[in-house]
């Protein structure tokens, strides 16, 4: 699978200056495989995309994705929270096909985020 990478820079909290690989790549994603260039995030077993359902201001500024079926208890739909450096993401789990890179292809699960904060 074809991926990008680069490094970047941040500052912990005793003020160090830290350098983080960061991997980014193409992944096709639902029945009909919609595009997104998605950051790889290497501390997460989940893949997390906004979804269609998210109106947050931080889901505006990204590609939203319309999941191919939901969850048939409302409960589930409320489902997780992913707590990240920048931030949290609460979404569903929903079953998808993905594909990486435009080759590798497989039905997975992945979280849709309803709500994203900035």
């Amino acid at each position: 699978v074809p991926l990008q990478g680069c490094s970047i820079s941040t500052v912990n909290q005793d003020h160090v200056l830290m350098k983080s690989p960061v991997f980014y790549g193409e992944v096709s994603v639902g029945e009909k495989l919609a595009g997104f260039q998605l950051l790889f995030d290497t501390g997460s077993s989940r893949l997390w995309l906004p979804s269609s359902f998210c109106s947050d201001a931080a889901c505006e500024f990204h590609k939203r994705y319309t999941p191919s079926s939901l969850p048939l208890e409302e409960d589930t739909m409320r489902g997780e929270r992913a707590y990240f450096a920048s931030g949290v993401l609460m979404g569903f789990e929903v079953n998808e096909s993905i594909c990486l890179g435009g080759s590798v292809c497989a039905r997975t699960k992945i979280m849709a985020a309803l709500e994203e904060s900035d």
